[in-house]
């Protein structure tokens, strides 16, 4: 196995250009997640939104009474 070469050259060119670079990808990664997170949170907030806006619709619904039908205790039924 071979020694790593001792670089002669120490500019901060190399480091800075290697930085350029992590950074470019690190960069490309949370424009992705942030864009993942966006898309995540519209999602909620239309489910929640839906089931807002069904919720009265649902006890209203339950609630209702049954038409045509008239229910009346065994004490006050007519004719007897």
């Amino acid at each position: 196995m071979q020694p790593f070469p001792h670089h002669e050259d120490r500019s901060p060119k190399p480091f800075v250009e290697r930085l350029d670079r992590a950074c470019a990808d690190i960069n490309a990664f949370l424009l992705a997640l942030a864009i993942g997170l966006a898309v995540l949170d519209i999602a909620c907030f239309t489910a929640i939104s839906s089931i807002a806006a069904i919720k009265p619709l649902l006890q209203t619904a339950q609630t209702a009474p049954v038409f045509g039908r008239v229910i009346v205790a065994a004490g006050d039924a007519p004719g007897r």
